[in-house]
């Protein structure tokens, strides 16, 4: 499976838009690898286009040095972050733009494009001509698109790519694969495909300079999205794909916000046909972060620094936040009160629950030694209800849903919780019975157990930390991790070998130990929300 992000525009700094995108990319590539899938996840920034040649001459500075301070910026972040992408793509590379020459010429080849006279409404904002149903009149009557993007009518000559050759191919596409999700945007984009006429893919030289040119006509730069999007095939180094990389191309998840849907679900596909080239498999759309409802600008003054995120509030609590709270199907107000609460909620929910069991009065020395226990219908009702809840968690991470997957571990941790509190384990009454402390603390680590693999793509050096407490290895860790480790333990009593985390090599028939003396290196401090972050 290959998984991207979209390569970002560097007209700007990066913000917190951004930033969401790269997180539950890389979250999404942890699962799928939990899956067993073998995955690559690309991400990269698109550096060309008339907005990039006007923003670094007004700053009257070399344009592909105007790319390359934004282009580390991108890089930062995801370093920030600890975010781990297999391969960062630049439009502005060498091999980038002589293969996309090769698509253009292979294009043109089997006669997808052609040189017209073109006219519409042009968004410079968009890089794009818009449809006139699609426009809308601004408070001094002028037409812009319904983001309020100035456009001004264009007539010229340039190169188009003959939509109407592929149309039937896209819309069955999209009525039968319905590759988008939500699912209702395919029905919108379906909409839209039924009034797309021909797209202009070049533009002239004289007005544009900074981009790919046009390799049978000089004369013309190539058009910034298919510019773009092609770096999908540029990252697996098309033409000359490999078998590996055939599998890849075969398997896009692209996971992209709702604002570029058409280029994604229409455009991209619409090219990958006339290659002759397999159509994405998924399109996962997000929705965005807002500011008491409004949409985050800087000319609001409502933007987040997300590097100021890491700084203030670290890399844990902010990539749950983004994963747990954030705007995958419908628009989110981003509040950094909320970022720090989910953060305190987690630490009181599922730390706690862990802290609460390893501790010497229940398990002496931190070993299990008594397997002599039996579990009452209360205990097999308790597994029942986990492992139901378990795999309803399973399902949504396996749709790319962090945030109602993120409501299931809530959940997940308060029945534990309760479960402990039920149990009892620390009162007198039980000082002496080890059998039924060790039962006791046998159910709530299991499930910590199954929580933490549930978890690991949220935050995987925490959860790292938790499986290391048990004495495990990477090699164990590894195994523990994966997502069809995602059932309650079977205990064998009469075998004197249960088996709670998997282990290899020499110790693969130990019981469980907690080093007690480490517990403390997963405590977090949590955020004092009576003080008023400097963000509200």
């Amino acid at each position: 499976m290959m998984i991207t992000t979209p390569i970002f525009y560097v007209n700007s700094n990066p913000h917190v838009g951004h930033l969401y995108t790269m997180i539950l990319s890389d979250a999404q590539n942890k699962w799928q690898k939990q899956n067993g899938v073998e995955t690559f996840l690309t991400t990269g920034t698109d550096e060309h286009g008339q907005k990039i040649q006007n923003a670094a001459n007004d700053k009257q500075i070399d344009i592909q040095r105007y790319c390359d301070q934004y282009c580390d910026q991108f890089k930062n972040l995801i370093d920030a972050f600890d975010l781990q992408f297999d391969k960062f793509v630049r439009t502005s590379d060498f091999q980038h733009k002589k293969t996309v020459q090769i698509i253009w010429e292979q294009l043109e080849k089997q006669g997808y494009i052609g040189i017209e006279e073109y006219q519409g409404y042009y968004s410079q904002s968009d890089e794009s001509f818009i449809p006139e149903k699609e426009l809308v009149e601004n408070d001094q009557g002028k037409k812009v698109t319904k983001e309020g993007h100035l456009v001004e009518w264009i007539s010229e000559t340039n190169h188009v790519f003959y939509f109407q050759k592929v149309k039937e191919q896209i819309l069955k596409y999209l009525q039968e694969q319905r590759p988008i999700t939500p699912d209702f945007y395919n029905d919108e984009m379906i909409k839209q495909v039924h009034q797309l006429k021909d797209i202009s893919i070049s533009r002239p030289y004289k007005r544009l300079q900074w981009g790919i040119e046009v390799p049978t006509n000089l004369d013309y730069v190539i058009y910034v999205w298919l510019d773009a999007l092609s770096n999908y095939i540029t990252s697996l180094n098309y033409p000359n794909l490999s078998d590996k990389q055939k599998q890849l191309q075969q398997n896009f998840f692209h996971i992209i916000g709702k604002d570029i849907i058409k280029f994604h679900s229409i455009y991209w596909p619409a090219f990958l046909a006339a290659l002759g080239l397999s159509l994405p498999k998924q399109i996962f759309v997000h929705s965005h972060w807002v500011v008491s409802g409004q949409k985050m600008s800087k000319s609001l003054g409502n933007t987040t620094d997300p590097f100021l995120l890491v700084q203030q509030f670290g890399i844990e609590p902010t990539k749950l936040y983004f994963l747990a709270k954030g705007p995958q199907d419908f628009d989110y107000d981003f509040n950094t009160y909320n970022l720090q609460q989910s953060f305190n909620l987690f630490i009181e929910g599922f730390t706690n629950v862990f802290v609460r069991v390893a501790n010497k009065k229940i398990i002496k020395n931190g070993c299990i030694s008594e397997v002599g226990w039996h579990f009452d219908i209360e205990d097999m009702n308790f597994i029942d209800e986990f492992q139901v809840m378990v795999n309803v968690t399973k399902g949504y991470l396996d749709q790319c849903d962090f945030r109602k997957a993120y409501m299931q571990i809530e959940q997940l941790w308060g029945l534990t919780n309760k479960k402990l509190t039920d149990l009892k384990p620390w009162d007198s009454a039980y000082r002496e019975d080890v059998e039924y402390k060790h039962k006791c603390a046998y159910l709530v680590l299991e499930s910590v157990r199954l929580m933490s693999i549930l978890l690991y793509p949220y935050n995987f050096r925490y959860i790292t930390q938790i499986f290391e407490l048990f004495g495990l290895s990477e090699e164990e860790i590894a195994i523990n991790i994966q997502a069809n480790q995602l059932n309650f333990r079977k205990i064998d009593v009469s075998s004197q070998q249960t088996q709670f985390f998997t282990r290899v090599g020499p110790q693969k028939n130990m019981f469980l130990k907690i080093d007690l003396q480490d517990v403390k290196q997963i405590y977090r401090t949590k955020f004092d929300l009576d003080k008023v972050s400097e963000f509200q």
